[in-house]
C-alpha cells in the first residue's frame, strides 16, 4: 500500500494497546463505544490525518470522526477483525495491507487466510444465522462447514 502511494507517513500513537505507527490511509478501529464521537466497539474507518496527539477518521459510513488521542485512544489497526468482531458486518474488500505481510508472521497471514475461507465459504449459512437471531432477537446456534486439513490451504 505504501509503495502504491496509498499511504502517508507513519506517525506513533501511545494507543490504550500499547504504542502503534498509524499514517493516513491506514485502517482503523474503534475498540470501545463512545457517544461523544458516535463510534461503537468494531466501527472501521480510514485515517484521514494523524499527529501524536490527534486523529481525524473517515468511518466506513462516511462520518467524519476527529478526536485527541489522550480522550480517547481505543483504537487499533482494522486490517484484521476477528471473527466476533465481524458478526454482523458485510465486508466485500479484504484489507490485508502491507503492515500484516511485513510482520514476517505466517501464522498472521495463515490465521487471516482461513478466516476468509470460512466467511466465504459459508456465506448463505451466516445471512440465514443472522436473520434467525434477528427473527428471535436473541442468539441462535448454527452451523459452519469448516474445510478438512487437505482443502485448506498451505
Amino acid at each position: 500500500m505504501r509503495a502504491s502511494g496509498e499511504l502517508g507517513s507513519d506517525v506513533t500513537v501511545r494507543a490504550e494497546r500499547g504504542e502503534r505507527a498509524f499514517a493516513p490511509g491506514d485502517r482503523l478501529m474503534f475498540l470501545r463505544n463512545e457517544r461523544g464521537l458516535r463510534v461503537k466497539n468494531g466501527t472501521l474507518g480510514i485515517v484521514e490525518q494523524v499527529t501524536p496527539q490527534t486523529m481525524a477518521v473517515r468511518t466506513d459510513d462516511g462520518r467524519a470522526v476527529t478526536f485527541d488521542i489522550k480522550d480517547y485512544a481505543h483504537v487499533d489497526h482494522g486490517y484484521a477483525a476477528t471473527i466476533h468482531k465481524a458478526q454482523g458486518m458485510t465486508v466485500d474488500r479484504t484489507h490485508a495491507g502491507t503492515r500484516l505481510m511485513r510482520s514476517e508472521s505466517p501464522q498472521a497471514l495463515n490465521a487471516l487466510e482461513r478466516a476468509a475461507d470460512l466467511l466465504r465459504d459459508n456465506r448463505e449459512a451466516i445471512e440465514a444465522c443472522q436473520k434467525s437471531a434477528a427473527n428471535a432477537k436473541q442468539p441462535v446456534l448454527c452451523t459452519v462447514r469448516i474445510r478438512a486439513g487437505s482443502e485448506s490451504r498451505n
